[in-house]
């Protein structure tokens, strides 16, 4: 039996994975393992990992591209032990944002294979649209960042990173428009209220629909005016625009150009893009 292919795509808000078996995601939290008489949290090395950080007195703030590298194995072996399987018997792929490429061997420390994040995505789409000869502009949207690369013909031709541009900055617009008594949640909350459309507080269902989409305007017509800016005349020139990664999921009905995709549930593009890489 051959060694088991794990992709795992460690972003700022949530870990999506694709493995053999299936698929899943989680918040990409990390705690302090409280050390208490009774626990039974999601342990690691001395660590909580996922739902279960939020139960530690000290969250570990994950904010640069070093924390991200720096917490890998941790998150990785968490990830292995809900698969049930060995390190030694895995393959684990992942990515970094094209911007931070010269730290690809840092990662390789703990994973065996670094793509820079959106080839994961040109492969999965280029595979399910047949997108093989095609100019197509692949656009990831993360929790903090924006990456594109544009892929000619399955060659990769240019590519970069945009801190402080992902939808973060959506669910702060959804923030500032709640009710005073909201506004300090966490961004996890948040988030499943923009999903729910709805709040649930002491039995009554508050409707946020409309302060939802507010936001949700916001900060389509910040990301559009963004690339528009950087990118805007390669999204003229190529045959297909792809909105991927986490924050896709939010921005269904965002169109910057007439044939632009938007893949099947677009939060796993980038995992499943990795997986189908190592096939």
């Amino acid at each position: 039996m051959g060694k088991v292919k794990i992709a795992i795509d460690f972003g700022f808000g949530e870990t999506k994975v694709v493995h053999d078996g299936g698929k899943f995601k989680f918040p990409s939290w990390v705690g302090i393992d409280p050390q208490t008489s009774i626990n039974e949290l999601e342990r690691i090395s001395g660590y909580v990992v996922g739902e279960d950080a939020r139960y530690s007195k000290k969250l570990i703030s994950i904010a640069t591209v070093d924390d991200l590298i720096q917490f890998f194995p941790v998150i990785r072996d968490y990830v292995l032990r809900k698969i049930g399987v060995s390190r030694e018997d895995s393959i684990i792929i992942t990515g970094l944002p094209p911007k931070y490429k010269e730290k690809k061997n840092l990662l390789l420390t703990y994973a065996d294979r670094v793509y820079p994040q959106g080839f994961g995505i040109t492969v999965d789409v280029v595979e399910e649209y047949g997108l093989q000869d095609e100019e197509v502009l692949i656009l990831d949207i993360g929790y903090k960042t924006v990456d594109y690369i544009l892929y000619v013909q399955g060659k990769k031709k240019l590519g970069d990173t945009y801190e402080n541009a992902g939808v973060q900055l959506l669910l702060e617009n959804v923030r500032k428009r709640l009710r005073p008594e909201f506004r300090d949640e966490e961004v996890s909350r948040i988030q499943k209220w923009v999903i729910n459309r709805h709040i649930k507080y002491r039995g009554e269902f508050i409707d946020i629909s409309n302060e939802v989409r507010e936001a949700k305007l916001e900060y389509m017509e910040f990301l559009k005016n963004l690339l528009e800016r950087e990118v805007g005349y390669l999204i003229e020139k190529v045959n297909y625009t792809v909105l991927a990664g986490g924050g896709a999921y939010y921005l269904r009905g965002l169109e910057l150009s007439k044939n632009t995709i938007v893949p099947e549930e677009p939060e796993f593009s980038q995992a499943r893009g990795y997986w189908r890489i190592s096939l």
